[in-house]
């Protein structure tokens, strides 16, 4: 369904920091909907969500615009120290917690996600009722650029929890119960997107700065589809999680969207964006409407744009927001999440 004519309303949260929140993640999953966790220069934190998804505030009313974002409401769940700048995370599918104090009896805690720091390391956080733990995993050659859980273990396939692929041009596999290594997969140019799907949980969608997207056989390490944009570099890709048949990426000063044909099973180049309009290594599809995504344009403003009208912003925020410190959607909403100075700015389409 096309978000054309919805309402948008905006707002922000001001966060205890006095650094930009460089990386925001919302976790993905049903159990931990919501959980919001974002990243500074030297600290993780998480937040618990504990009001419903705001209703939309007409501009004329008399509270004002964009007041609907204040009935937002959050408790700081805990926070990680991080040893360095905080460069990208991903929330485990394992991660649980109780959306209420109330609930705390009958729910167990989990709180789960790794987080790669520009030290090199990467890093894999964990709370729950035995204990608190922090593990350092193998340090890197090169700085990582992404990370990501897999979301469903497949029978016969190879274990492993994370994928993550950075400047070192490979994509490697790690256990995390045995910190260990699984395996290496090695790309033709630096690593700048990996995403793991349920829909397919034995392939690997990596991005290459090169421009080359690939679908990747876990089992065998057959490339089972590829493209290669005409436009570089690519700075971010994303796989859509409500239509894996669609996948886009910032490549160039544009953003271009491509489907998987199911006739024939191979990939087609669908649109690319106007000039501008993804001109950062943020390309994100929205966890709630197939057809929305966002991407940051010049000068490092967030934009959020619906398929079905390609060639027109849905939304675009102002330009002294300089919101350029991550995108993440939220699980149950049509809500964007960024880093904006000292906040986290909301975007909700109603």
């Amino acid at each position: 369904m096309s978000q054309k004519n919805a309402p948008i309303t905006t707002g922000t949260l001001e966060v205890a920091s006095f650094s930009m929140p460089i990386s925001v993640e919302c976790s993905p999953f049903e159990a931990s909907f919501h959980l919001l966790a974002y990243g500074v220069d030297s600290s993780v934190n998480v937040l618990r969500r504990t009001s419903d998804v705001p209703r939309h505030v007409a501009p004329d009313d008399r509270r004002g615009p964009g007041c609907a974002i204040e009935l937002f409401q959050f408790d700081r769940v805990t926070g990680f120290i991080a040893p360095s700048r905080v460069l990208t995370m991903a929330w485990s599918p394992r991660t649980i917690c109780p959306i209420s104090d109330a609930e705390e009896s009958s729910v167990s805690t989990r709180l789960e996600l790794c987080v790669a720091c520009d030290d090199r390391f990467v890093y894999h956080y964990c709370v729950s009722e035995t204990g608190r733990k922090q593990v350092q995993l193998l340090e890197q050659p090169e700085y990582v650029n992404d990370i990501a859980f897999r979301p469903a273990e497949s029978e016969g396939g190879v274990c492993f929890h994370v994928a993550l692929v950075g400047d070192h041009r490979t994509a490697q596999l790690w256990n995390l119960e045995t910190k260990q290594l699984v395996d290496t997969i090695f790309l033709g140019s630096p690593g700048v997107s990996v995403r793991l799907s349920a829909h397919a949980p034995n392939t690997l969608f990596v991005a290459e700065q090169c421009g080359a997207i690939k679908f990747i056989d876990i089992r065998s390490k057959v490339i089972q589809n590829s493209v290669f944009a005409k436009e570089t570099p690519l700075t971010s890709a994303d796989w859509n999680t409500r239509n894996p048949s669609w996948f886009g990426a910032s490549v160039g000063q544009k953003w271009a969207l491509w489907n998987l044909d199911p006739r024939i099973g191979v990939p087609h180049h669908t649109a690319f964006g106007p000039p501008n309009s993804a001109c950062s290594n943020r390309f994100r599809w929205s966890l709630t409407h197939q057809n929305l995504f966002s991407t940051i344009c010049a000068p490092s403003n967030v934009s959020i744009w619906d398929y079905n009208h390609q060639s027109k912003r849905l939304y675009a925020a102002p330009q002294e927001a300089q919101a350029i410190g991550g995108l993440s959607w939220m699980q149950d909403a049509a809500c964007l999440v960024a880093g904006d100075s000292r906040n986290l700015a909301f975007t909700l389409i109603a």
